[in-house]
């Protein structure tokens, strides 16, 4: 996980997800938007049975909006 803090309740009944909105961690694929958090695929929660998530935060500001095999091509 990137930048993801899970807290579950004592009473195991909320689960509290905290995201450092200041963080960034590269354009997508695709370039169009840059992850701020994410899960990479769905996470157990630690402690609590049958019980899993999947986290992704992203923006689109700082991203070039254009596809990264473009962006590539013209690089060359």
């Amino acid at each position: 996980m990137n930048n993801v803090k899970v807290t579950i309740s004592k009473d195991k009944k909320t689960a509290t997800f905290e995201v450092d909105l200041t963080k960034r961690f590269g354009e997508s694929q695709s370039g169009k938007t840059v992850e701020i958090a994410g899960t990479h695929g769905n996470q157990k929660l630690e402690g609590v049975d049958g019980i899993s998530f999947g986290l992704t935060v992203y923006t689109k500001e700082g991203a070039s909006g254009i596809p990264k095999e473009k962006r590539e091509a013209a690089a060359k």
